[in-house]
């Protein structure tokens, strides 16, 4: 059995495209040594509307994601094909998950401390 995290972010630059470029690398092997140190196998990365590939890091097995922000809330797309950059906002939940099928990808609400979708 593997032991993976679906949601993981690389930054803090949330619409600031730019930073999160130049700072992605370094979020990236922060996150795989906190996930050896935690004992996980993998984890995805899931910025909110775009995916970065990233190499497998210290062990760590590197997934790939985007967290697309839909018309009514986030979701988590994972798989080997994710789309490599969204426009917030412009996606229903149900276009972003017919998306993430067709591309061989799984999708699932995005879990958050406020998890109340948008009506």
């Amino acid at each position: 059995m593997y032991v993976v995290d679906l949601h993981t972010h690389t930054r803090f630059f949330h619409g600031r495209r730019e930073l999160g470029d130049r700072f992605d690398p370094v979020g990236y092997r922060l996150l795989a040594a906190v996930a050896r140190l935690r004992g996980l196998d993998g984890l995805a990365t899931t910025n909110h509307d775009y995916y970065t590939a990233f190499p497998d890091s210290l062990g760590t097995t590197a997934l790939p994601g985007n967290e697309i922000t839909t018309t009514r809330g986030h979701l988590l797309v994972v798989g080997p094909d994710p789309p490599a950059e969204t426009d917030p906002g412009e996606l229903t939940p149900e276009e972003a998950v017919e998306m993430a099928h067709d591309r061989g990808c799984a999708a699932g609400a995005a879990p958050t401390r406020r998890s109340t979708p948008k009506n």
